[in-house]
């Protein structure tokens, strides 16, 4: 795994977390399996890719500052996720209100 990679895989487990406790006041054992998978990512990114701890601390903030940015996004999935239990993702473009899908040329958010 690049070390690019190895930063986005992190923010996408990382999330998990903080999205639940700030939509439910509550985390799932699934949030919290997805932030021990993202501390395992973090401590590779130290050892193998000789990242420094600040890096790490540095994607957790900006994975609750997107999630605060966008609460209202964040509440209208886990509404959504709630009724339906899966969502494919042009229906999630569509919720977020997103018109190109990556396939069209757009950027995945």
């Amino acid at each position: 795994m690049s070390s690019s990679r190895a930063r986005r895989s992190s923010r996408a487990s990382a999330a998990a977390f903080p999205a639940e406790a700030l939509t439910f006041g509550e985390v799932s054992t699934g949030a919290q399996n997805d932030l021990q998978r993202a501390a395992d990512i973090a401590r590779r990114m130290v050892k193998e890719y000789g990242m420094s701890q600040r890096i790490v601390d540095e994607t957790g903030a900006r994975v609750r500052d997107i999630l605060t940015k966008r609460d209202g996004d964040l509440k209208a999935i886990a509404q959504r996720l709630l009724e339906e239990e899966v969502l494919e993702g042009d229906e999630l473009h569509a919720l977020l209100g997103e018109r190109k899908t990556v396939e069209e040329g757009g950027r995945a958010s």
